[in-house]
């Protein structure tokens, strides 16, 4: 072999050895780069990962972790939640915040209910003091308190014995005083009750077996009724029960109530010179024939 053949030899064994050496070289740093690679199938958690910019050497990063353009200038900071926003047509009832609000208060029907009871309980209380003829002329006049014969319901004039009398242990309702007008004098206020007494008081010819009495309870105004049965005055609302010879309450809650209001007002009577019993004009006040609804001392 020639010298020249010699030389281009070795200069073909060095190519061949640098070729080896850089593909052993590149190989290598292939590797170093793969072992430096952040790793894919780390667990994943809520918060995304920033990662610094990648040198010129690493791989690109697969899609599952993103990268972020720039690197951060310090530590991330929090970030605040956002509020939650309601639409436009959502019920308020909807969070929390507006259930709590939205309560129910006290209901005002119920506010409503106790005002108008306190005003009722305080006009119960108030009207028995009104005095009876104060009373006829506020509610419309009409029906002066003087002398009136009594009236029964046939529309007859009662009288003391014989024809047109009632008998013992008997009851009528009439109307003083009288006004002429129907509707007037079927107010309750001027509704009596004419009583003849049972035997043997009712037995007399005289004026001394009636009694007249306001048909209005003491207790809660309520309308009573003679009963022949027990011989006595009874009211239904609630069961106070007077005796009829005085108008006095003897059982039920109208026993309960100081004087004057156990006591029915009443009315004095005569017999004219015609034998009808008559109504003789009344002083209204509780120490006389009494109040209507607030009673009358009995001495």
């Amino acid at each position: 072999m020639s010298d020249g053949e010699e030389k281009a030899q070795k200069t073909e064994n060095k190519k061949s050895l640098a070729s080896a050496s850089g593909s052993s070289s590149s190989q290598k740093q292939e590797t170093d780069a793969r072992a430096n690679a952040p790793k894919t199938d780390a667990p994943k958690t809520d918060a995304p990962k920033t990662e610094t910019t990648p040198s010129s050497s690493s791989p690109t990063p697969t899609p599952s972790a993103p990268v972020s353009s720039t690197a951060p200038s310090s530590s991330p900071k929090a970030v605040p939640a956002a509020k939650p926003t309601v639409s436009p047509g959502a019920s308020r009832t909807d969070s929390p915040t507006a259930a709590t609000s939205s309560a129910p208060e006290t209901p005002k029907s119920r506010r409503d209910f106790l005002k108008l009871a306190t005003l009722f309980g305080g006009a119960l209380v108030a009207l028995p003091f009104v005095p009876f003829g104060e009373f006829l002329s506020a509610s419309g006049g009409g029906g002066k308190l003087e002398r009136q014969r009594i009236i029964g319901p046939d529309g007859q004039f009662v009288r003391v014995s014989g024809a047109g009398s009632i008998p013992p242990n008997s009851s009528t309702v009439f109307t003083y005083p009288r006004t002429g007008d129907p509707k007037l004098d079927f107010e309750p206020f001027r509704r009596w009750v004419l009583i003849r007494l049972p035997s043997p008081d009712g037995d007399k010819d005289d004026v001394s077996a009636y009694r007249a009495f306001s048909q209005i309870c003491v207790h809660l105004w309520c309308l009573w009724q003679y009963r022949d049965s027990t011989k006595s005055i009874n009211c239904p609302c609630h069961g106070s029960i007077y005796d009829p010879s005085t108008g006095v309450a003897v059982e039920g809650p109208a026993t309960m109530q100081s004087p004057p209001m156990n006591a029915l007002a009443k009315l004095d009577l005569e017999v004219d010179e015609q034998g009808y019993v008559t109504v003789i004009p009344p002083v209204m006040d509780v120490n006389n024939n009494g109040v209507v609804g607030r009673g009358r001392h009995v001495a």
